[in-house]
């Protein structure tokens, strides 16, 4: 993939005095990671003592929706599953609902990209 999986957290103290203020995470970081960068934005505010925050914006989740008020772990799992399976998991996910069974249907059904039908069937008859 030639792109980042990141999303924009936004100052909500700062945000809410009409100040833009805020950074952008690598959504696929561990979910640490992002708090720590999260605590440092927070830290840097223009508003003294913030201590909430916001996704404002999103990029690389190839189509798979993001909630503003979505938890770390459900946007890192999110990020992950689409920097393994790319649009595919982002259409799975869209298809089921929820990445648990997008992640359930993508381990145990999918049967990986062919170019063509016989490729698929050679490699079938090979493995059995």
């Amino acid at each position: 993939m030639s792109y980042q999986i990141e999303i924009y957290v936004a100052d909500l103290a700062a945000y809410n005095n009409a100040i833009l203020h805020g950074v952008w995470i690598d959504a696929t970081l561990p979910v640490t990671d992002m708090k720590e960068h999260i605590q440092t934005m927070l830290k840097a505010s223009p508003i003294e003592n913030s201590e909430e925050y916001t996704i404002h914006d999103h990029s690389g989740f190839e189509g798979a929706p993001v909630s503003e008020w979505d938890s770390l772990e459900t946007i890192h799992t999110l990020a992950s599953f689409i920097e393994e399976y790319e649009a595919l998991g982002a259409e799975l996910i869209n298809h089921f609902g929820n990445v648990d069974e997008a992640v359930k249907a993508a381990e145990e059904q999918y049967q990986g990209r062919y170019s063509s039908i016989a490729d698929y069937a050679e490699q079938i008859t090979e493995e059995t």
